[in-house]
C-alpha cells in the first residue's frame, strides 16, 4: 500500500484500468509522484491521460452526505480538505480505505467525471 495515494486509486477507479500498478507506475513518471500525493492539477492531468473529462460542480458548502442526496446520479471525483474519492452513482468509492470516508466531512469541490 503506497502511502498518500487517494488521488492515484480514484484516477484508477474512474479510467478502469487493468490495476492500480499501472496507474501508480504513470504516476511516478508523469507527475512525479514520490508518496507525498499530488496536487489537484497533477491528479487532473493524470486524469486527462487516462481520457477522463471532467466538468467541476457548482455547489454551497456541503456536507458529502448532502452532496450524494443532491448528485445522486453519475461518477463524481470529490475532495475533503486532504483526501480525494469517487462517488459513483450515490456509492462513496474508496479503495485506499477499508472504511469511506464519513457522511458529515465536507465538501471542498467535486468535479463529474465521464470516461472517454
Amino acid at each position: 500500500k503506497v502511502p498518500n495515494a487517494c488521488a492515484i486509486a480514484a484516477v484508477w477507479y474512474v479510467a478502469g484500468a487493468p490495476d492500480e500498478e499501472t496507474v501508480l507506475r504513470i504516476s511516478r513518471a508523469f507527475c512525479n509522484f514520490k508518496d507525498e500525493g499530488l496536487l489537484d492539477s497533477e491528479w487532473q492531468s493524470l486524469a486527462k491521460y487516462f481520457k477522463i473529462s471532467m466538468r467541476k460542480v457548482s455547489f454551497e458548502q456541503m456536507r458529502l452526505r448532502k452532496f450524494i442526496k443532491q448528485y445522486p446520479k453519475g461518477m463524481y471525483f470529490v475532495s475533503t480538505h486532504d483526501h480525494l474519492f469517487v462517488v459513483d452513482n450515490g456509492i462513496i468509492i474508496d479503495p485506499r480505505c477499508a472504511r469511506p470516508p464519513g457522511l458529515d466531512r465536507m465538501i471542498r469541490w467535486a468535479w463529474n467525471a465521464t470516461r472517454a
